[in-house]
Protein backbone atom coordinates (compact mmCIF):
# COMPACT_ATOMS: atom_id res chain seq x y z
CA UNK A 1 0.00 0.00 0.00
CA UNK A 2 1.06 3.20 -0.76
CA UNK A 3 0.38 6.47 0.40
CA UNK A 4 1.22 10.27 -0.02
CA UNK A 5 0.77 13.15 2.71
CA UNK A 6 2.16 16.43 3.35
CA UNK A 7 3.52 16.72 7.01
CA UNK A 8 2.25 19.91 8.54
CA UNK A 9 3.75 18.18 11.85
CA UNK A 10 6.90 20.34 13.42
CA UNK A 11 4.63 20.96 15.29
CA UNK A 12 2.69 16.49 18.66
CA UNK A 13 -0.32 -8.45 28.30
CA UNK A 14 2.56 -10.87 27.58
CA UNK A 15 5.25 -11.86 29.88
CA UNK A 16 8.40 -9.63 29.51
CA UNK A 17 11.74 -10.50 28.84
CA UNK A 18 13.21 -7.56 29.98
CA UNK A 19 14.33 -6.75 33.89
CA UNK A 20 14.92 -3.18 33.27
CA UNK A 21 16.74 -0.85 30.47
CA UNK A 22 19.73 0.89 30.03
CA UNK A 23 21.12 4.36 30.29
CA UNK A 24 23.26 5.20 27.31
CA UNK A 25 26.65 6.90 28.13
CA UNK A 26 26.61 10.44 26.31
CA UNK A 27 29.24 13.02 25.38
CA UNK A 28 26.75 15.43 26.56
CA UNK A 29 25.06 16.02 30.24
CA UNK A 30 21.63 14.52 28.40
CA UNK A 31 21.58 10.41 28.83
CA UNK A 32 19.74 8.43 25.75
CA UNK A 33 17.47 6.23 27.52
CA UNK A 34 17.20 2.61 25.88
CA UNK A 35 13.82 1.07 26.21
CA UNK A 36 11.97 -2.14 24.64
CA UNK A 37 9.92 -0.25 22.52
CA UNK A 38 9.46 3.42 21.05
CA UNK A 39 8.31 6.20 23.55
CA UNK A 40 6.02 8.61 22.46
CA UNK A 41 4.68 9.94 25.99
CA UNK A 42 6.71 10.67 29.74
CA UNK A 43 4.71 11.58 33.07
CA UNK A 44 5.57 11.96 36.62
CA UNK A 45 3.08 10.88 39.23
CA UNK A 46 5.20 12.53 42.12
CA UNK A 47 6.76 9.53 43.53
CA UNK A 48 8.21 7.99 39.90
CA UNK A 49 8.99 8.96 36.43
CA UNK A 50 6.56 6.55 33.87
CA UNK A 51 6.74 6.57 29.95
CA UNK A 52 4.30 5.00 27.34
CA UNK A 53 4.65 4.17 23.57
CA UNK A 54 4.66 1.48 20.35
CA UNK A 55 3.68 -2.20 21.60
CA UNK A 56 1.89 -0.66 24.42
CA UNK A 57 5.08 -0.25 26.58
CA UNK A 58 4.72 1.21 30.06
CA UNK A 59 7.51 1.54 31.92
CA UNK A 60 8.72 3.06 35.43
CA UNK A 61 11.94 4.85 36.90
CA UNK A 62 12.20 4.73 40.92
CA UNK A 63 15.49 6.24 40.62
CA UNK A 64 15.24 9.69 38.81
CA UNK A 65 15.68 8.17 35.07
CA UNK A 66 18.74 5.77 36.04
CA UNK A 67 17.27 2.55 35.01
CA UNK A 68 13.43 1.76 34.10
CA UNK A 69 12.00 -1.17 34.79
CA UNK A 70 9.13 -2.14 31.81
CA UNK A 71 5.16 -3.11 33.25
CA UNK A 72 3.34 -3.98 30.58
CA UNK A 73 3.96 -4.98 26.75
CA UNK A 74 2.50 -6.19 23.75
CA UNK A 75 4.81 -6.67 20.77
CA UNK A 76 1.22 -6.81 18.45
CA UNK A 77 -0.42 -3.95 20.63
CA UNK A 78 -1.44 -0.84 19.87
CA UNK A 79 0.37 2.88 19.86
CA UNK A 80 0.08 4.41 23.86
CA UNK A 81 -0.52 8.15 23.23
CA UNK A 82 -1.15 8.91 26.84
CA UNK A 83 -0.65 8.16 30.29
CA UNK A 84 -1.74 9.40 34.13
CA UNK A 85 -2.73 8.49 37.27
CA UNK A 86 -5.32 9.91 39.61
CA UNK A 87 -3.84 8.86 42.83
CA UNK A 88 -0.81 6.40 43.73
CA UNK A 89 -2.81 3.39 42.91
CA UNK A 90 -5.07 4.26 40.28
CA UNK A 91 -3.64 4.63 36.82
CA UNK A 92 -4.89 4.92 32.82
CA UNK A 93 -2.91 4.45 29.42
CA UNK A 94 -5.06 4.72 26.23
CA UNK A 95 -4.17 5.06 22.64
CA UNK A 96 -4.60 4.16 19.08
CA UNK A 97 -7.26 1.29 18.12
CA UNK A 98 -9.49 2.34 21.51
CA UNK A 99 -6.87 0.66 23.42
CA UNK A 100 -7.23 1.60 26.89
CA UNK A 101 -5.50 0.40 30.17
CA UNK A 102 -6.15 0.82 33.68
CA UNK A 103 -4.21 -0.26 37.02
CA UNK A 104 -5.04 0.26 40.14
CA UNK A 105 -1.77 -1.65 42.12
CA UNK A 106 0.29 1.18 41.25
CA UNK A 107 1.05 0.73 37.79
CA UNK A 108 2.17 -2.91 38.85
CA UNK A 109 -0.18 -4.66 36.64
CA UNK A 110 -2.44 -3.21 33.73
CA UNK A 111 -5.78 -4.61 32.76
CA UNK A 112 -7.47 -3.59 29.46
CA UNK A 113 -11.28 -2.43 29.89
CA UNK A 114 -13.40 -1.66 26.69
CA UNK A 115 -12.30 1.85 24.89
CA UNK A 116 -13.95 1.26 21.56
CA UNK A 117 -12.33 1.31 18.12
CA UNK A 118 -11.48 4.41 17.72
CA UNK A 119 -7.94 5.69 18.74
CA UNK A 120 -8.20 7.16 22.08
CA UNK A 121 -6.06 10.71 21.99
CA UNK A 122 -6.54 12.04 25.52
CA UNK A 123 -7.89 10.10 29.09
CA UNK A 124 -8.70 10.72 32.25
CA UNK A 125 -10.05 8.92 34.85
CA UNK A 126 -11.01 9.27 38.45
CA UNK A 127 -11.28 5.79 39.49
CA UNK A 128 -11.89 2.44 38.30
CA UNK A 129 -15.21 3.14 36.42
CA UNK A 130 -15.75 7.01 36.12
CA UNK A 131 -13.45 8.79 33.84
CA UNK A 132 -13.51 10.32 30.36
CA UNK A 133 -11.45 9.76 26.78
CA UNK A 134 -10.98 12.01 23.19
CA UNK A 135 -12.12 10.14 20.27
CA UNK A 136 -11.31 10.98 16.64
CA UNK A 137 -15.62 11.93 16.44
CA UNK A 138 -15.98 12.85 20.18
CA UNK A 139 -15.61 13.26 23.62
CA UNK A 140 -17.14 10.47 25.99
CA UNK A 141 -17.69 9.46 29.77
CA UNK A 142 -18.30 5.67 31.72
CA UNK A 143 -19.62 5.38 34.55
CA UNK A 144 -19.38 1.71 34.47
CA UNK A 145 -15.19 0.85 33.60
CA UNK A 146 -15.92 1.32 30.31
CA UNK A 147 -18.70 -0.76 29.61
CA UNK A 148 -20.53 1.84 28.25
CA UNK A 149 -19.78 4.92 26.86
CA UNK A 150 -21.76 8.21 26.57
CA UNK A 151 -21.72 11.16 24.40
CA UNK A 152 -21.84 15.04 25.51
CA UNK A 153 -25.10 16.20 24.33
CA UNK A 154 -23.88 20.03 24.99
CA UNK A 155 -21.19 19.70 22.68
CA UNK A 156 -23.56 19.47 19.29
CA UNK A 157 -26.72 21.37 21.24
CA UNK A 158 -24.65 24.61 21.96
CA UNK A 159 -23.93 26.72 18.88
CA UNK A 160 -21.56 28.45 20.42
CA UNK A 161 -19.39 25.87 20.46
CA UNK A 162 -19.70 24.86 17.04
CA UNK A 163 -16.16 26.00 16.75
CA UNK A 164 -14.33 24.72 19.12
CA UNK A 165 -12.92 21.74 17.80
CA UNK A 166 -9.35 21.09 19.67
CA UNK A 167 -9.44 19.03 22.55
CA UNK A 168 -6.61 20.50 24.53
CA UNK A 169 -6.51 18.31 27.37
CA UNK A 170 -8.94 17.01 30.28
CA UNK A 171 -9.42 15.80 33.59
CA UNK A 172 -11.24 14.25 36.27
CA UNK A 173 -11.08 15.40 39.82
CA UNK A 174 -13.70 12.50 41.31
CA UNK A 175 -16.20 10.26 39.52
CA UNK A 176 -18.66 13.22 39.54
CA UNK A 177 -16.19 16.34 38.82
CA UNK A 178 -15.04 15.94 35.47
CA UNK A 179 -13.68 18.55 32.92
CA UNK A 180 -12.32 19.32 29.46
CA UNK A 181 -10.75 22.13 27.64
CA UNK A 182 -11.80 22.49 23.70
CA UNK A 183 -9.67 25.13 21.54
CA UNK A 184 -10.89 27.19 18.65
CA UNK A 185 -8.19 26.02 16.76
CA UNK A 186 -4.99 23.33 16.47
CA UNK A 187 -2.73 25.03 18.94
CA UNK A 188 -2.59 25.98 22.89
CA UNK A 189 -2.67 29.59 22.03
CA UNK A 190 -6.31 29.79 20.46
CA UNK A 191 -9.36 31.01 22.62
CA UNK A 192 -10.74 28.01 24.74
CA UNK A 193 -14.04 26.93 26.75
CA UNK A 194 -14.05 24.59 29.92
CA UNK A 195 -16.56 21.93 29.53
CA UNK A 196 -17.40 20.35 33.19
CA UNK A 197 -19.76 18.44 35.19
CA UNK A 198 -20.30 18.44 38.99
CA UNK A 199 -23.01 15.25 38.65
CA UNK A 200 -20.93 12.89 36.80
CA UNK A 201 -22.12 13.49 33.41
CA UNK A 202 -25.79 13.99 33.87
CA UNK A 203 -25.38 17.12 33.10
CA UNK A 204 -22.53 19.49 31.27
CA UNK A 205 -22.06 23.81 31.19
CA UNK A 206 -19.56 25.69 29.96
CA UNK A 207 -16.83 27.56 31.89
CA UNK A 208 -15.65 30.87 30.20
CA UNK A 209 -12.74 32.74 32.08
CA UNK A 210 -12.68 36.42 30.59
CA UNK A 211 -9.47 37.91 29.40
CA UNK A 212 -7.16 34.97 29.49
CA UNK A 213 -5.91 32.22 27.12
CA UNK A 214 -4.87 29.38 28.71
CA UNK A 215 -2.24 26.90 27.33
CA UNK A 216 -2.64 23.83 29.82
CA UNK A 217 -5.52 22.51 32.22
CA UNK A 218 -5.46 19.63 34.40
CA UNK A 219 -5.65 18.07 37.46
CA UNK A 220 -3.15 17.88 40.95
CA UNK A 221 -3.69 16.66 44.22
CA UNK A 222 -7.77 16.93 43.60
CA UNK A 223 -7.81 20.31 42.23
CA UNK A 224 -8.00 21.80 38.42
CA UNK A 225 -5.15 24.18 37.52
CA UNK A 226 -5.13 25.95 34.45
CA UNK A 227 -1.77 27.80 33.24
CA UNK A 228 -1.61 31.11 30.58
CA UNK A 229 -1.44 34.06 30.05
CA UNK A 230 -4.07 36.78 31.51
CA UNK A 231 -4.64 40.57 30.39
CA UNK A 232 -4.79 43.11 33.59
CA UNK A 233 -4.89 46.79 33.52
CA UNK A 234 -7.23 47.15 30.75
CA UNK A 235 -8.45 50.36 32.28
CA UNK A 236 -4.85 51.72 31.94
CA UNK A 237 -4.02 53.96 28.12
CA UNK A 238 -3.26 51.41 25.39
CA UNK A 239 -5.45 48.49 26.67
CA UNK A 240 -3.11 46.76 28.96
CA UNK A 241 -1.18 44.29 29.28
CA UNK A 242 -0.67 40.12 29.41
CA UNK A 243 1.22 38.49 32.69
CA UNK A 244 1.86 34.64 32.88
CA UNK A 245 -1.07 33.19 34.69
CA UNK A 246 -1.20 30.16 37.29
CA UNK A 247 -5.02 29.70 38.79
CA UNK A 248 -6.16 26.25 40.41
CA UNK A 249 -9.99 25.60 41.41
CA UNK A 250 -11.74 23.37 43.42
CA UNK A 251 -14.59 23.29 41.43
CA UNK A 252 -13.86 25.06 37.95
CA UNK A 253 -16.02 27.49 38.46
CA UNK A 254 -14.23 29.57 41.20
CA UNK A 255 -10.97 30.12 40.79
CA UNK A 256 -7.96 31.46 42.54
CA UNK A 257 -4.36 32.96 41.66
CA UNK A 258 -1.42 31.64 42.49
CA UNK A 259 1.65 33.76 42.67
CA UNK A 260 2.63 33.87 38.58
CA UNK A 261 6.56 33.60 37.83
CA UNK A 262 8.65 36.24 37.03
CA UNK A 263 8.84 35.00 33.18
CA UNK A 264 6.65 33.58 30.32
CA UNK A 265 6.03 30.36 30.87
CA UNK A 266 4.98 27.23 28.78
CA UNK A 267 4.25 23.40 28.24
CA UNK A 268 3.15 23.15 31.72
CA UNK A 269 2.43 19.52 33.51
CA UNK A 270 1.78 18.45 36.98
CA UNK A 271 5.55 18.50 37.14
CA UNK A 272 5.81 22.18 36.54
CA UNK A 273 6.38 24.75 33.54
CA UNK A 274 9.21 25.25 31.38
CA UNK A 275 10.33 28.77 31.02
CA UNK A 276 12.18 27.98 27.82
CA UNK A 277 15.33 25.90 26.83
CA UNK A 278 17.28 25.30 30.24
CA UNK A 279 15.30 26.67 33.06
CA UNK A 280 11.96 25.62 34.59
CA UNK A 281 9.71 26.65 37.29
CA UNK A 282 7.61 24.66 39.76
CA UNK A 283 4.75 27.23 40.30
CA UNK A 284 2.36 25.46 42.69
CA UNK A 285 3.67 26.88 46.51
CA UNK A 286 3.48 29.74 48.11
CA UNK A 287 6.16 31.70 45.90
CA UNK A 288 7.79 29.94 42.54
CA UNK A 289 10.70 28.31 42.72
CA UNK A 290 13.40 27.55 39.83
CA UNK A 291 15.61 24.99 38.46
CA UNK A 292 17.85 24.84 35.03
CA UNK A 293 19.04 22.20 32.97
CA UNK A 294 21.19 21.91 30.04
CA UNK A 295 19.89 23.83 26.79
CA UNK A 296 20.88 21.84 24.40
CA UNK A 297 17.89 22.17 22.25
CA UNK A 298 16.13 18.29 22.85
CA UNK A 299 13.80 19.61 25.62
CA UNK A 300 9.90 19.31 23.88
CA UNK A 301 6.33 19.38 25.28
CA UNK A 302 6.69 15.95 26.19
CA UNK A 303 8.78 16.46 29.45
CA UNK A 304 8.42 15.29 33.28
CA UNK A 305 10.80 15.82 36.00
CA UNK A 306 11.57 14.81 39.56
CA UNK A 307 13.82 16.48 41.83
CA UNK A 308 16.87 16.40 40.35
CA UNK A 309 16.24 15.27 36.98
CA UNK A 310 14.44 16.25 34.09
CA UNK A 311 13.00 13.81 30.91
CA UNK A 312 11.55 14.71 27.58
CA UNK A 313 10.75 12.60 24.62
CA UNK A 314 10.93 13.78 20.99
CA UNK A 315 11.68 11.00 19.02
CA UNK A 316 13.74 9.70 21.84
CA UNK A 317 13.66 9.23 26.05
CA UNK A 318 16.36 11.47 26.70
CA UNK A 319 16.97 12.57 30.92
CA UNK A 320 19.20 15.10 32.58
CA UNK A 321 20.60 16.63 35.79
CA UNK A 322 18.14 19.69 36.73
CA UNK A 323 19.88 22.47 39.51
CA UNK A 324 17.84 24.45 41.98
CA UNK A 325 18.61 27.61 41.88
CA UNK A 326 17.35 31.01 43.76
CA UNK A 327 15.33 33.46 41.96
CA UNK A 328 14.72 33.78 38.18
CA UNK A 329 17.34 31.96 35.71
CA UNK A 330 19.37 34.16 33.46
CA UNK A 331 17.43 34.12 29.95
CA UNK A 332 19.38 32.21 27.46
CA UNK A 333 19.67 32.10 23.84
CA UNK A 334 18.61 28.61 23.10
CA UNK A 335 15.44 28.94 22.17
CA UNK A 336 11.57 28.65 22.99
CA UNK A 337 9.39 26.12 23.65
CA UNK A 338 7.18 25.06 20.50
CA UNK A 339 3.58 25.08 21.11
CA UNK A 340 1.56 22.44 22.03
CA UNK A 341 -0.61 21.00 18.93
CA UNK A 342 -3.72 18.54 18.81
CA UNK A 343 -3.59 15.88 16.24
CA UNK A 344 -7.14 16.34 14.92
CA UNK A 345 -10.12 18.24 15.22
CA UNK A 346 -13.33 16.44 16.59
CA UNK A 347 -15.12 14.89 13.78
CA UNK A 348 -12.86 15.78 11.08
CA UNK A 349 -12.97 13.46 7.63
CA UNK A 350 -10.06 10.73 8.12
CA UNK A 351 -7.18 11.93 6.46
CA UNK A 352 -6.42 10.09 3.09
CA UNK A 353 -2.26 10.07 4.46
CA UNK A 354 -1.35 8.01 7.10
CA UNK A 355 -1.70 10.24 10.22
CA UNK A 356 1.44 10.93 11.98
CA UNK A 357 2.02 10.64 15.89
CA UNK A 358 5.43 11.74 16.54
CA UNK A 359 7.02 13.52 13.75
CA UNK A 360 9.38 15.91 14.95
CA UNK A 361 11.94 17.73 13.08
CA UNK A 362 14.30 21.00 12.75
CA UNK A 363 12.02 23.71 10.45
CA UNK A 364 14.73 25.73 10.79
CA UNK A 365 18.42 24.29 9.32
CA UNK A 366 22.20 26.00 9.65
CA UNK A 367 24.28 25.13 6.24
CA UNK A 368 27.66 25.91 4.72
CA UNK A 369 26.35 26.61 1.42
CA UNK A 370 22.28 26.98 1.63
CA UNK A 371 20.29 30.16 2.50
CA UNK A 372 16.16 30.73 2.08
CA UNK A 373 12.81 28.05 1.69
CA UNK A 374 13.87 23.80 0.95
CA UNK A 375 12.60 21.11 0.38
CA UNK A 376 12.93 17.35 1.27
CA UNK A 377 11.15 14.63 0.53
CA UNK A 378 11.06 11.00 1.90
CA UNK A 379 9.60 7.68 0.70
CA UNK A 380 9.07 5.91 4.42
CA UNK A 381 7.92 2.33 5.12
CA UNK A 382 5.64 2.28 7.91
CA UNK A 383 5.26 -1.02 9.63
CA UNK A 384 2.16 -2.57 11.37
CA UNK A 385 3.25 -0.87 14.84
CA UNK A 386 3.72 2.76 13.30
CA UNK A 387 7.34 2.83 12.97
CA UNK A 388 9.11 3.73 10.50
CA UNK A 389 11.53 0.42 9.20
CA UNK A 390 13.04 1.93 5.85
CA UNK A 391 13.87 5.76 4.66
CA UNK A 392 14.38 6.60 1.18
CA UNK A 393 15.35 10.34 0.36
CA UNK A 394 14.07 11.33 -2.56
CA UNK A 395 14.97 14.75 -2.87
CA UNK A 396 17.08 17.15 -0.71
CA UNK A 397 19.04 19.86 -1.46
CA UNK A 398 22.70 18.47 -0.72
CA UNK A 399 23.22 14.92 0.65
CA UNK A 400 24.09 16.17 4.00
CA UNK A 401 20.63 17.55 5.06
CA UNK A 402 19.23 14.54 3.53
CA UNK A 403 20.79 12.11 5.55
CA UNK A 404 19.90 14.58 8.45
CA UNK A 405 16.13 14.20 7.58
CA UNK A 406 16.96 10.39 6.91
CA UNK A 407 18.01 9.80 10.80
CA UNK A 408 15.38 12.17 12.12
CA UNK A 409 12.59 9.90 10.28
CA UNK A 410 13.52 6.50 11.52
CA UNK A 411 12.46 7.88 14.92
CA UNK A 412 9.27 8.67 13.89
CA UNK A 413 5.81 7.07 14.87
CA UNK A 414 2.23 6.82 12.38
CA UNK A 415 -0.57 5.91 13.70
CA UNK A 416 -0.56 1.68 12.53
CA UNK A 417 -1.80 1.24 9.32
CA UNK A 418 -4.54 -0.97 8.21
CA UNK A 419 -5.97 -2.15 5.15
CA UNK A 420 -10.27 -3.07 5.50
CA UNK A 421 -9.25 -3.09 8.72
CA UNK A 422 -6.69 -5.26 8.75
CA UNK A 423 -2.75 -4.53 10.17
CA UNK A 424 -0.58 -4.18 7.00
CA UNK A 425 2.80 -2.03 6.33
CA UNK A 426 2.05 1.31 3.94
CA UNK A 427 4.88 3.02 1.84
CA UNK A 428 4.11 6.95 2.30
CA UNK A 429 5.65 9.57 0.52
CA UNK A 430 5.64 13.36 2.46
CA UNK A 431 7.52 16.57 1.57
CA UNK A 432 8.76 18.96 4.28
CA UNK A 433 9.77 22.63 3.82
CA UNK A 434 12.28 24.01 5.79
CA UNK A 435 14.40 26.91 5.89
CA UNK A 436 17.82 27.17 5.50
CA UNK A 437 20.25 29.77 7.06
CA UNK A 438 23.73 30.40 6.29
CA UNK A 439 26.50 29.87 8.60
CA UNK A 440 28.61 32.44 9.73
Amino acid sequence: MTRSSWLWLGIPCIGLVMASSEVVASTTLWRTVQLPSHPINVISNGKSLWVCGVKEMIAESTDSGESWQPKHLNPTGAVLLTLGFASGELGYAAGTGGALLLTTDGGTTWKAVPGGTESIYNAAFADEKRGLIETATAVKFTSDGGKTWNDIPLLKSDKDLAEFKFVLSMAALDGDQMAFMLKEGPAQYYSQRIIETHNGGSTWKVVDIPSVTLTAFFSRNHEYWAFGTEVIEKEKPGGGHGVPLVMHSSDGEVWKHNPRPDAEIAACTPAGCLLGDGAGVDPFGSKPSYWTFPAEKLISTKWASEPGVVCTVSGSLRCAPTTAVEGLPSKTDSGSIPPVLMLRALGAPRPPSLLCISCPYEMIVVSDTLSGPQEIKLDLLIGTDGIVYEVKVLKAPNAEIGERFSTAAHEWVFEPPTIEGTSAQAHTQVRLRVQAIKSR
